[in-house]
């Protein structure tokens, strides 16, 4: 039976790593690839999402979607929250 996996990883104002909402020790590639590695499994293909706050820097996304590719992972979305305020 072929099932899809999904994981989110997050990004918070602070620059903080967040996969399927649980914060991460540090903001390093190596722990953010660990815990992809560690949620996914030997699942071949999951759905990835990759979502940041307004505020966090092009930079830790660019290091989300960098650990993603380093683990094999190529086909991810970006996904966007529109703020209270701009409502």
């Amino acid at each position: 039976e072929f099932r899809r996996v999904l994981f989110r990883s997050s990004i918070d104002s602070q620059g903080r790593y967040y996969v399927n909402n649980r914060v991460l020790v540090d903001k390093s590639l190596a722990t953010l690839k660990l815990a992809i590695r560690q949620t996914i499994g030997t699942h071949k293909n999951p759905q990835i999402v990759i979502s940041a706050d307004k505020n966090s820097t092009h930079q830790s996304v660019i290091i989300a979607m960098d650990a993603a590719n380093q683990l094999g992972l190529s086909k991810f979305s970006l996904a966007t929250k529109q703020s209270k305020e701009e409502k």
